[in-house]
């Protein structure tokens, strides 16, 4: 069995890694694993992910969209990932790590999601459960968030929608999903723009109960 450690890639052009490096490392934490975090894919150790049980994905997969849409994951990384789930590995996707990737790739098949638009500005939404049971929504309750709101792409025949948020005037989205891909978990979640937003108690027990889940430790 893979030690328990976690590996995290994080950071793009429009999100700073701080913020969720800092959340990231307090969740690993809580349930005694070592997190490494990393900015650069070419540092992520592609050739032995199977000594980590978990990948977290925060990073979007273009590189300097002010300049223009070249991406940086190849087939071969997105088919790594999806081998590592399929091998048993726990990947979440969250917020940026769920925006740019190709609607066709292996990644996308694998986290069955990705963002599409947001409003200009920040609104203040709520996050409801849908109605569904599962062991991530244990003792959740509905809360407010004032963060991007992401409008996301979800393949619903193939996975479990958790989570959704709403709003008057911007109508709802799905905001956490998750499901299982041949011996691995997969969980995904998509506020988080903000250090403010990942500090959120409701946030944060989402984000604990979906790595708990996905890491088998629930």
């Amino acid at each position: 069995m893979a030690a328990q450690r976690i590996a995290a890639l994080v950071g793009d052009f429009y999100h700073a890694p701080e913020a969720m490096r800092d959340s990231l490392s307090q969740a690993a934490g809580r349930i005694g694993f070592e997190l490494r975090i990393f900015t650069d894919p070419a540092e992520l150790p592609w050739d032995s992910l199977g000594d980590y049980r978990g990948l977290i994905m925060a990073k979007e997969n273009r590189i300097a969209p002010a300049e223009s849409n070249a991406v940086w994951a190849t087939g071969k990384h997105e088919s790594v990932i999806a081998g590592f789930a399929a091998d048993g590995g726990a990947v979440l996707a969250l917020h940026n790590g769920l925006a740019s990737y190709d609607a066709e790739g292996a990644y996308f098949r694998t986290v069955r999601g990705g963002f599409q638009f947001h409003p200009k500005d920040h609104p203040r939404y709520q996050v409801r459960a849908l109605p569904v049971d599962h062991p991530i929504l244990a003792g959740f309750k509905v809360f407010e968030l004032k963060d991007e709101m992401y409008f996301v792409r979800v393949d619903s025949s193939r996975t479990t929608r958790l989570v959704e948020l709403a709003h008057a005037d911007y109508g709802t989205s799905c905001a956490a999903w998750a499901h299982e891909v041949g011996r691995g978990r997969v969980f995904c979640f998509t506020p988080g723009h903000t250090a403010e937003v990942l500090n959120d108690p409701g946030c944060t027990r989402l984000l604990d109960q979906g790595l708990r889940w996905a890491l088998r430790l629930t």
